[in-house]
């Protein structure tokens, strides 16, 4: 995990890169299928991504599920599955421990591992 700010982040990385900033973790904001369409994502990856997100937050959502209603690590959870997801080569989650508690920052970098998602870089971004 390196720490480093935002403007050199996307200067390095927006060309290539899937950027997801838990500072902003959803676009969408309303069902998971909208959001999902957002990040291309296949009925397959949803109904894993649905899955992942249960063993995480013990919470059940599907794709007409109101996302807007989830809590703040809820959606930081969301917005990393969906980015893993992805058929994005390479991804970026930003902040990702400074919006979860340390054990679900543990138990979503097992799943990053788990899955062999090399694509995926995860950074601190330094405030100003």
């Amino acid at each position: 995990m390196n720490i480093q700010s935002i403007e050199a982040i996307i200067e390095k990385y927006s060309p290539t890169h899937l950027i997801c900033d838990s500072s902003y973790p959803l676009i969408a904001n309303s069902t998971l299928l909208e959001e999902a369409m957002i990040y291309n994502l296949s009925k397959e990856s949803i109904t894993l991504l649905c899955a992942e997100f249960q063993s995480l937050t013990g919470k059940s959502i599907d794709t007409s599920s109101d996302i807007s209603i989830l809590s703040g690590g809820q959606k930081v959870i969301l917005m990393a599955l969906l980015a893993m997801q992805s058929p994005a080569e390479k991804v970026v989650l930003l902040n990702l421990d400074a919006a979860l508690d340390k054990e679900r920052v543990n138990a979503l970098h097992l799943l990053i591992e788990k899955h062999k998602h090399n694509k995926v870089e995860v950074l601190m971004v330094q405030h100003k």
